[in-house]
């Protein structure tokens, strides 16, 4: 779903390295977020902020902050992209922000 935003707003996305529901560590995710241009902050979030959250100990998710308080996801159980309100209901790990290029602005609400 990240990389699908970031698409819709020309920026090119390398090859995904294979997705697994359960995951030990963060670091590949890290590594990925740093080479697709996002930087890890410590502020509030805010729209269009990458989320890391963690609803298992063994399993990380990503939203996106969306605007009016929610976040967008993929929600397993609904088996569908959806908007739910904020805080989610996890453990925040980290936010990550995409750098602006300054031939793109990142967008004001999805």
């Amino acid at each position: 779903m990240v990389c699908l935003a970031l698409v819709s707003i020309d920026r090119e996305v390398a090859i995904l390295p294979p997705y697994k529901m359960r995951n030990l560590c963060i670091e590949r995710f890290c590594t990925l977020a740093a080479s697709l241009g996002f930087e890890r902050v410590v502020s509030t979030p805010r729209i269009g902020d990458v989320l890391v959250l963690q609803p298992s100990c063994a399993q990380f998710h990503l939203a996106i902050v969306g605007s009016i308080g929610s976040a967008i996801h993929a929600h397993a159980g609904l088996r569908r992209v959806t908007a739910s309100p904020l805080p989610l209901p996890w453990p925040l790990l980290a936010t990550w922000r995409l750098v602006e290029t300054g031939d793109m602005p990142w967008p004001q609400s999805f």
